[in-house]
């Protein structure tokens, strides 16, 4: 610029500090600028992904809903009482638990033991015997409790040829 013979030192010094300033003014302005979009966008990113989460969250809480009006269909209905329904006057008879563990273990069974005789004493001995009494047992090779009442064979069973019909 001073070689041409146009500009003295100090008119170019000038020049080149004026035309500096102005690019870094526009130069500061794009940043600003760019700035101002980073921000938006990352802002935008951010309300996208809280926007996500409470769908997510929504569908969370719809399936929750879903789960528990499917439970509510679900739980058993208590029956209308009747006023008018006179209670039983006997409780049936029931076998005693040592022949339910024989049968559950599908071992012979004498058929004394389903009789009205054979139901009565079972009931009659689960009065005597308390239900948390446990006795030591083996199953395989393993030591076990089992309840007292189901290890006790009757004394007065009668043998399968000897009932009447």
């Amino acid at each position: 610029m001073t070689t041409g013979g146009h500009l003295c030192d100090t008119d170019a010094a000038e020049h080149l500090v004026t035309v500096w300033n102005q690019m870094h003014a526009r130069e500061v302005e794009a940043w600003d600028v760019q700035v101002q979009g980073d921000r938006a966008e990352q802002e935008e990113r951010l309300r996208l992904v809280q926007a996500e989460e409470e769908r997510v969250r929504d569908k969370e809480e719809c399936l929750k809903e879903e789960e528990q009006k499917e439970l509510e269909k679900k739980r058993p209905k208590i029956n209308d009482f009747d006023d008018d329904k006179m209670v039983e006057d006997f409780v049936l008879p029931c076998p005693s638990q040592f022949t339910l563990g024989k049968l559950k273990s599908f071992s012979f069974t004498e058929l004394w033991y389903f009789t009205e005789e054979g139901c009565a004493e079972a009931q009659e001995s689960s009065r005597t015997l308390p239900d948390d009494a446990y006795g030591i047992t083996r199953v395989d090779d393993f030591v076990a409790l089992k309840p007292v009442t189901a290890f006790k064979a009757s004394k007065n069973i009668i043998p399968d040829a000897d009932l009447s019909w």
